[in-house]
């Protein structure tokens, strides 16, 4: 289980909190301070053996989240962000839901969006009370389908969740839906979100991205060179 981290003080000890309360002795929660200059690494518990901290280059979340990606050694993988959480019940519901069901890749439960003093709920109102596996911290995931899809695009500000389930899905992820909350989505006065560029452009990107990853039709013509 990995969290991306920095300058987290505030939130960071609730959301390792409710992971580390939902895993066995066996398991793992890779933290990964991107460069924090506060208290974040004095939040986090000292003495559980099941907390591995790691350190990145302040290159931002989606290479801070690669490290992790790279470091994690368990059969199945989540990520968080550090200012969300993972409501009660949650692992064990999307693990069992994979363990039964050899058939899926992927498992995701709804989302409740909690509004905190000073947050909004721009950009997430089609998130509250649905399932949203776009939002990859909603999700557990196999091992060996982030091995086939590797890191999410550092070079992407935003919209990097939205990308790399994208990259999942033209995977061929098979995705199993739970009928339990997999994540409480904090909306607060410091989410980065809230400081997105115009989201309709943004969006269309992504698309874009989308277009240009397909591969070529066999029947296409070749392109003339000058």
């Amino acid at each position: 289980m990995i969290i991306a981290v920095k300058n987290g003080e505030q939130f960071v000890q609730s959301a390792v909190d409710s992971v580390l309360s939902q895993l066995e002795t066996a398991d793992e929660l890779l933290v990964v301070d991107d460069g924090s200059t506060d208290a974040t690494r004095s939040r986090l518990p000292q003495a559980d053996k099941r907390l591995r901290l790691l350190t990145g280059a302040g290159l931002g979340p989606s290479a801070a989240r690669n490290i992790g990606l790279a470091a994690a050694q368990g059969d199945f993988i989540a990520m968080l962000d550090h200012d969300d959480l993972w409501p009660a019940g949650r692992h064990r519901a999307l693990r069992d839901l994979l363990v039964t069901n050899p058939q899926f890749d992927a498992a995701a439960g709804w989302i409740d969006v909690q509004v905190e003093p000073g947050g909004t709920l721009a950009h997430c109102e089609a998130f509250q009370g649905r399932h949203g596996p776009s939002l990859p911290w909603s999700c557990l995931y196999r091992r060996q389908l982030i091995e086939q899809v590797g890191g999410f695009d550092e070079s992407l500000r935003y919209g990097e969740d939205s990308d790399y389930h994208a990259r999942l899905c033209e995977a061929g992820m098979r995705l199993g839906l739970s009928p339990a909350c997999s994540l409480i989505y904090r909306r607060h006065a410091g989410n980065a979100t809230n400081r997105m560029p115009d989201h309709g452009n943004r969006a269309l990107a992504l698309v874009r991205r989308r277009f240009d990853r397909r591969p070529p039709r066999p029947d296409a013509a070749p392109k003339s060179v000058n």
